[in-house]
C-alpha cells in the first residue's frame, strides 16, 4: 500500500508540473527529460508511468479536467437556485482562467494549440470543451424550465455567450492586459445572464 501511495504521490507530482510547464511550452512542447530534471527524477522513472509524450499529455488533460470539475462544477451545482448555478458557473470559470498558472488558461492554450492537429490529443480536448459547453447547456435549458429565464431563452445561445466572454478573457489578457480584464468579462456575463432571468434581483447588482 505505501509503495502504491508514493507511486501515486509521483504520479501527481509530474502531472501537475507538467500542466504548469504546459501553459507556457504548449502540451507538444512538453518533455520527459526537461521534467525529470525540473522533478528531479530520474528519466526511468517518469517511463514508469508514461510509457511515451502521447500519453503524458493524454494524462495533463485529464488532470486538468479533474481541477476544473472540483473548482468550477461541483461549485455551481452546489447552488439550490437553477439561475445562480449559471452565474457560479460563469464566475467559477473565469476565477479557473485567472488562476496562477504561469502562461494563463491551460484549456484556452491547448485548444488553441491543437485546433487543427488531429489525434487521441485533440479529440481529448474536443471532449473536455464540449462537456463543458453541455454543462452550461443543461443548466441553461434547467433554469428555463424552472421559470428563472424568459421562456424564449436560448439555452445554446447562453452557453455560447458565457463561454465566449470567458475564452475571451482568456486569450487577450495576455495579448491585451489594458484592455481586457477578468472583471470586464464578469460584468458581461451579469449582465447577459440578468437580461434573460424573469426575477434579476436574484442575481447580484453589479459584478
Amino acid at each position: 500500500m505505501a509503495i502504491t501511495q508514493r507511486g501515486e504521490r509521483a504520479r501527481t507530482a509530474i502531472l501537475e508540473t507538467a500542466m504548469l510547464r504546459s501553459t507556457i511550452d504548449g502540451l507538444d512542447g512538453l518533455s520527459l527529460g526537461t521534467l525529470a530534471a525540473e522533478l528531479k527524477v530520474s528519466k526511468a522513472g517518469l517511463f514508469a508511468h508514461f510509457p511515451n509524450k502521447e500519453a503524458l499529455q493524454l494524462a495533463v488533460i485529464d488532470y486538468a479536467a479533474g481541477h476544473f470539475r472540483a473548482e468550477v462544477v461541483l461549485p455551481a451545482l452546489a447552488e439550490e437556485s437553477r439561475l445562480l448555478r449559471l452565474w457560479r458557473a460563469h464566475e467559477r470559470n473565469l476565477a479557473w482562467k485567472g488562476m496562477n498558472l504561469p502562461g494563463g488558461c491551460f484549456f484556452t492554450n491547448a485548444q488553441v494549440e491543437f485546433d487543427a492537429r488531429p489525434g487521441r490529443v485533440r479529440d481529448s480536448l474536443v471532449t473536455s470543451l464540449a462537456d463543458w459547453m453541455e454543462f452550461l447547456v443543461r443548466l441553461a435549458t434547467s433554469a428555463r424550465g424552472h421559470g428563472d429565464l424568459l421562456p424564449d431563452t436560448d439555452p445554446e445561445r447562453l452557453a455560447f455567450e458565457l463561454h465566449a466572454f470567458a475564452a475571451a478573457t482568456a486569450y487577450q489578457s495576455r495579448m491585451l492586459p489594458d484592455r481586457c480584464g477578468i472583471d470586464r468579462a464578469r460584468a458581461a456575463g451579469l449582465g447577459r445572464l440578468r437580461a434573460v432571468a424573469t426575477d434579476p434581483s436574484r442575481l447580484p447588482a453589479e459584478a
